[in-house]
């Protein structure tokens, strides 16, 4: 064991670096080649080899390594823009026939001051390497977004601490075990030396002791597909599933229906929401006008209910439609904000929508379809600038979408859950709707809390909820919408966990591959979206061969990962 002080003005940081025994069994991988060559580190990469590659060494030649106790001693740059000091990391000795480096860092935080007990969003660099063909890119975890070169990965508990970093010749993992919460975890995979692997700690507590094992595995050879690779690290999605188990499922995994009655291209002074249906242009000032607008919107539910959805699902009762999700019942009047998300607001939004919604619904109701309808997050208020006088889709427009803050500019959960809770239980309560796409799940801090789908699960166990953004803990709660399948990542912790395929966005035209792709979908628990205001004749067919694919094969292999609930 190896202690630190490093001060800063009144603090003074103890940083213990303790050796750690591997946490995870080895596979059947060729032995780590590490050699340690040289007591002082240079500007690049130096000191530390594996298999070839260089490895430590970050833009200091102050840097030097001790080869007698494996121990790597670095600047640390800054904390919040102040230089501070000293860092240092061991390096657990590499048993005969390893493949990954473990290393331990311990953090003891002293303060001489009563008026500062902790340190936060401290970040530093521990491990890095340099390969000649460079990082391609992180494979891991799926749909992430680089912010600023990092992922941040591990945030409390955002999501297992996994990264795959692939650079063609093989790949580097590195996790950390028993998935420590509070911390970041990332790289920054676009730096010219290599790759550098990146640790930070939200907060760190005066007279607290914090420690972060830190591991990382190496797979030789480009041989490897990344579903081997991942799964030698189950047991770190293993871990996840038991700090955060599943917390419930949705069993119907039949397709989703898309409906869309309005258009912004469509709305004039006299049909100011934007309706469109079965027959020509709706006059809504007229009593001709509003008998049409009727007539249309209830052959427009019955051409979906009774025809396309019926079509879907005619020769397969697997593929035959769950729901239809009315996206935008209110209409469509001002562009900033095309689904509008306040059904609880009818009256005064869309008062001649309001006047046969409960006959315009009951039509997918009384065909047996479960009924779904567009929500947003945010407080739908009337815009004091407005009047009658300004044209439609001109501004200042009429209705304003706010989001909800507290004081100090922070999220506020409670406003938030206040507001969906109010609009789905309007909803449920007039038309029994049982599914809720949500969209616009964000705000100026990013990505709503995932806490607040919890609550609201809570509230409505029976409610399906799609909303249009998700992070990895969404899928506790929710059944995200999704563009490109990332189920069975999601699955290697939760095996029943579910997402919407958006075919609108996603797919190519009918092909053998297309079909047998989102076979594999549905065959990992996915639910495909399709169009059901209209056949769309290069998707919906998609839909209807993917779940026939699925079925032939009992929804099991070559269906893969994951399990059918």
């Amino acid at each position: 064991m190896l202690d630190f002080l490093v001060k800063v003005g009144m603090l003074s940081i103890t940083l213990v670096v303790q050796a750690l025994p591997a946490i995870l069994p080895i596979a059947a991988l060729p032995p780590l080649d590490v050699q340690f060559t040289n007591v002082s580190i240079d500007l690049n990469f130096g000191g530390l080899s594996i298999n070839g590659p260089p490895c430590l060494g970050w833009y200091n030649p102050a840097e030097q390594f001790d080869s007698s106790t494996n121990t790597y001693f670095s600047s640390m740059k800054t904390m919040s823009g102040t230089s501070f000091g000293n860092w240092s990391i061991k390096f657990d000795p590499i048993p005969h026939g390893s493949h990954d480096l473990n290393m331990t860092l311990q953090f003891n935080l002293t303060s001489n001051s009563s008026e500062i007990q902790s340190m936060k969003n401290i970040f530093f660099i521990p491990f890095g390497c340099k390969h000649g063909s460079g990082a391609t890119g992180i494979q891991w975890p799926p749909n992430t977004a680089l912010r600023n070169g990092y992922y941040n990965g591990n945030n409390g508990a955002d999501a297992p601490a996994v990264l795959l970093i692939d650079y063609g010749s093989g790949s580097m993992i590195p996790y950390v075990p028993g998935n420590v919460p509070n911390i970041t975890f990332g790289t920054n995979n676009g730096n010219p030396y290599g790759w550098q692997l990146t640790v930070g700690v939200s907060e760190i507590y005066a007279g607290k002791t914090m420690t972060v094992p830190i591991a990382v595995r190496f797979n030789l050879g480009s041989t490897t597909t990344q579903e081997d690779v991942l799964a030698s690290l189950q047991p770190v999605f293993d871990d996840f599933r038991e700090k955060f188990p599943m917390a419930y499922t949705w069993s119907d995994r039949r397709p989703v229906a898309m409906m869309f009655v309005a258009s912004g291209q469509y709305a004039t002074s006299v049909n100011p929401n934007g309706y469109h249906g079965a027959g020509p242009a709706y006059n809504l000032t007229t009593r001709a006008g509003v008998e049409a607008f009727r007539a249309g919107m209830l052959q427009s539910a019955n051409t979906s209910a009774q025809s396309i959805m019926q079509r879907v699902g005619e020769n397969n009762v697997a593929a035959h439609p769950q729901a239809v999700i009315v996206w935008d019942i209110e209409g469509e009047s001002d562009p900033w904000a095309t689904y509008v998300g306040a059904p609880n607001m009818l009256k005064e939004i869309a008062p001649h929508m309001n006047d046969i919604a409960d006959e315009f619904l009951a039509v997918w109701k009384d065909a047996g379809f479960r009924i779904g309808l567009t929500l947003r997050p945010q407080e739908l208020v009337e815009n004091s600038a407005w009047n009658k006088s300004v044209p439609v889709g001109k501004k200042p427009f009429r209705w304003i979408q706010r989001n909800y803050y507290r004081a100090d500019n922070s999220t506020d959960e409670d406003a938030y859950v206040k507001n969906l809770a109010a609009k789905a239980s309007y909803a449920i309560n007039r038309w029994n709707v049982s599914v809720f796409y949500v969209d616009t799940v964000g705000n100026k801090n990013g990505l709503l809390p995932y806490a607040i789908f919890k609550r609201l699960k809570e509230q409505f166990p029976s409610v399906l909820w799609i909303p249009e953004e998700s992070d990895y803990m969404y899928h506790r709660y929710t059944s995200p919408l999704g563009d490109l399948w990332a189920g069975k990542d999601v699955a290697r912790v939760w095996p029943n966990a579910m997402e919407v395929g958006l075919m609108q966005n996603c797919c190519p035209k009918w092909n053998a591959s297309t079909v047998e792709s989102f076979g594999s979908i549905v065959c990992n628990g996915g639910a495909l979206m399709f169009d059901g205001w209209w056949w769309n004749s290069d998707k919906n067919p998609v839909v209807q061969e993917a779940y026939e694919w699925a079925h032939n094969h009992s929804f099991k292999p070559p269906c893969s990962f994951g399990q059918r609930p």
